[in-house]
């Protein structure tokens, strides 16, 4: 029982004459569409909602101990006698439908003796405003609704029939893509009557351990653009908004739009995150009261480095703060090498998680906003690196479950309430489900999220096990383990690989699926959950999947490793069963070598795609070529990391070429996935490899680097692997936890193991030359 429960709270709907429609999500089997949502209520332009401002007084003979708990369709700003509670964009995005979240905060320092007011400001958020890459509205319901108790010494407030309403207040407008409106010069007035909604307490459940905070604040420049415009440049790409606080006149007007970059004609452009149907404004306008004015958005925030200001009154930087938000998990990696742009490229990586991090795993903070699997499947290895992220990627697999459909497919966005498209269920997006369930068992050594997840993840792995068997197309019948060849459903496939028109592949797709990926995929899932089954001892279950991930290696290499032989420009297809283990011995080192020598006639350049940008490096250098990885990361071109880098990006785009050949910024300037490189600097060139509380190091010094150093903050204490080439000597630097086995690893095959504590020792450098191939 919640407490909302035990208290009879009653859930509240503040806009008079309101009649709620809720989206109830057809969670059957249905054949995936790709029509427009005919279910989402009203139209893709966003109503001018005024926010919804909610009071309750009440008296109390003492003070004490007091805890505010509160459940919203829609975003909340909770104020205790002017204090506010609430953490920004309260309680954060979910698989509403099946998981509405509640947050608590301690409102006992703000409680008074005798009269107290409890405000509260509720607006549309991901419940009802402007969502997804279409900018569809209302895709839980057209309703805000509040359901809230404060639970003090003498009793419980809470919400019932007695509060109320009003539409009279500063903020006008407000919406998490494209802004708000606020007049400060206005008070909440015209006070009226609420009305209460039976919507129930069934998909209750505790806000996410990980809530969205303000993380970090960053003050800007003001710059001028050719055509005069006046902007302030924070010189770092974020996620988050603007506060605002100085004096003003009342009825002065400030207008804020909010951007990641530059045109060629050095004005701000937002043209390069828009989509065909949905037109992102990130803009805030803001009508000053008399005196002291202190603002920041009540449910909104944007993805920019610069804000264009167009104001009828003085500016000065001193009036704006940045602060930049994401979900409160503690950052736990440093790094730096011999190279500055490497640095760089290591903090743009950074900031993209960070950006990127807000309530669920998102595409982007500009035109999205949205939980894509893929982009998280391609990155938790490094995410695992660069902050402690267990519980908040623990919460988002929730709401990917909660996606799931009646047959088992899972949606390729959580959360997503929208009917099953032709994208769900897709290779190497959706099967993030069972290789994050796997990778944080893996670092944190915690078999708990594989039982807490395992019905799910049976009922998702039998479906794609019966999607293999039931669908063979013609051309594939002649391979005699046809049945685990997985050649049905639409996907995404090498996603964004150089060389390839999108259009193209999709075509391609629809007319003959990607049973290379798929089929992948689909044993690398079976291999994980065989594991799974193992650990939670399902004996029965584990050799049933493991005989199910041996036939489809087998039919995998039967269609695409014909006698272990690879032949291909795409370096995707070397990567990929190299990193999934289909090749062994000889045959692994002959992939490996043509992979390589594939790398260097493509002048160092990848032409990986979405799927294996974040294991062609790793392959490269667990297979002795490191100098070729090195030579990959430390080219400047295009495709290639430092290319934007060196175009002074601070986060990672979403392309390899973030500009156009007229020079014009496309697609968005803030996708994390490329970053996933990172992982790579930790695993490889420092060589931190943790699995199941069992540490493994095993750096490779370069010369081209000339150093490394980084630190890792683990589950199970801190870990410093470090080394600096000078001369013909490499000097290395480690300090190992107490109470955490450790092997260090050189590349020259040499092994030993290494007690807690700190060590240091060098080695003649020829070793390491000789050892990489």
């Amino acid at each position: 029982m919640t407490v909302f429960e035990k208290y009879h709270a009653e859930w509240l709907l503040p806009e008079p004459g309101l009649k709620p429609v809720l989206t109830v999500p057809d969670k059957s089997a249905g054949d995936p569409v790709m029509s427009r949502d005919a279910f989402v209520h009203g139209t893709t332009e966003v109503p001018v909602r005024p926010a919804s401002y909610l009071k309750k007084t009440f008296s109390l003979s003492k003070t004490g101990k007091a805890t505010l708990y509160v459940a919203t369709h829609g975003i909340v700003c909770c104020y205790l006698n002017g204090v506010r509670l609430s953490d920004p964009l309260c309680p954060g995005p979910a698989e509403y439908d099946r998981r509405l979240p509640y947050a608590e905060y301690d409102a006992s320092s703000a409680l008074r003796k005798g009269e107290n007011e409890l405000l509260i400001v509720l607006v549309s958020g991901w419940w009802r405003g402007k969502m997804t890459n279409d900018g569809l509205i209302n895709i839980y319901g057209n309703d805000v609704a509040l359901l809230c108790v404060l639970e003090t010494e003498e009793g419980a407030v809470v919400s019932d029939e007695s509060w109320l309403a009003s539409q009279e207040g500063p903020v006008r407008f407000s919406d998490l893509m494209d802004g708000e409106l606020c007049d400060a010069r206005l008070e909440p007035s015209a006070w009226h009557a609420v009305t209460t909604y039976p919507f129930g307490y069934a998909a209750l459940v505790p806000m996410s351990p990980a809530p969205i905070r303000e993380k970090k604040r960053l003050k800007g420049k003001f710059v001028r653009t050719p055509k005069g415009a006046l902007l302030l440049d924070l010189g770092q790409n974020i996620a988050g908004y603007l506060e605002l606080d100085f004096t003003g006149e009342a009825g002065k007007r400030l207008v804020m739009t909010h951007g990641e970059t530059l045109g060629s004609d050095g004005e701000l452009t937002l043209e390069n995150f828009q989509s065909p149907n949905n037109h992102v404004r990130q803009r805030v306008e803001y009508i000053c009261r008399e005196g002291r004015n202190h603002f920041v958005p009540s449910g909104s925030y944007f993805g920019f480095r610069y804000v264009r200001l167009e104001a009828d009154f003085p500016l000065s930087e001193e009036m704006f703060t940045a602060v930049a938000v994401w979900s409160d998990m503690e950052d736990t990696a440093r790094f730096r090498c011999g190279e500055p742009l490497v640095d760089q490229l290591f903090s743009n990586a950074v900031w993209s998680w960070h950006s990127n991090a807000v309530g669920v795993p998102t595409d982007c903070p500009t035109r999205q906003k949205e939980g894509f699997t893929g982009d998280l499947q391609v990155f938790l290895h490094t995410a695992m690196y660069l902050s402690d992220c267990k519980g908040f990627v623990e919460n988002w697999l929730s709401d990917l479950a909660a996606t799931q459909f009646d047959n088992g497919r899972i949606k390729q966005i959580a959360p997503d309430p929208r009917p099953c498209k032709v994208f769900d269920g897709g290779a190497g997006w959706c099967n993030a489900f069972e290789i994050a369930v796997n990778a944080l068992w893996e670092r944190y050594d915690d078999i708990s999220v594989g039982k807490r997840f395992y019905a799910p993840l049976k009922k998702w792995m039998d479906f794609l096990i019966q999607e293999a068997s039931a669908s063979t197309r013609e051309e594939n019948k002649h391979n005699p383990y046809s049945q685990y060849l997985l050649d049905a459903g639409m996907h995404w496939g090498e996603w964004m690989e150089p060389g390839i028109d999108a259009a193209t592949q999709l075509k391609n797709t629809a007319l003959h699926g990607e049973p290379e990926i798929a089929t992948a995929y689909l044993a690398n899932g079976c291999k994980i959950m065989s594991g799974i089954c193992a650990a939670l001892g399902k004996s029965e279950e584990s050799a049933y999947y493991a005989g199910v991930r041996e036939g489809a290696v087998k039919a995998y290499r039967f269609s695409f490793l014909p006698e272990g032989e690879i032949v291909s420009d795409r370096m995707c297809r070397y990567v990929r069963p190299l990193a999934f283990g289909f090749l062994e011995g000889e045959e692994a080192a002959r992939a490996a070598a043509s992979l390589n020598a594939l790398v260097i006639r493509h002048g160092y350049r990848p032409n990986t795609g979405f799927l294996t940008t974040h294991a062609l490096l790793r392959v490269l250098t667990d297979h002795g070529y490191h100098e070729t990885a090195c030579r990959v990361l430390l080219q400047r071109g295009c495709p290639g990391w430092l290319y934007a880098v060196e175009r002074g990006l601070t986060t990672i785009p979403e392309r390899w070429d973030p500009y156009d050949e007229q020079g014009e910024p496309h697609e968005s300037f803030n996708h994390y996935a490329y970053g996933s490189v990172a992982g790579w600097l930790f695993d490889s060139v420092l060589g931190i490899r943790l699995c199941r509380r069992t540490l493994t190091l095993v750096p490779h010094p370069s010369r081209l680097l000339g150093e490394a150093e980084g630190e890792y903050r683990s589950p199970f204490g801190n870990i410093l692997s470090g080394w600096k080439i000078e001369g013909d000597t490499v000097t290395f630097r480690f300090c190992v936890p107490e109470g955490l086995p450790c092997t260090l690893k050189l590349p020259d095959g040499s092994s030993r193991a290494l007690p807690a504590g700190a060590h240091r020792f060098s080695l003649p450098m020829k070793h390491f030359q000789e050892a990489d191939q």
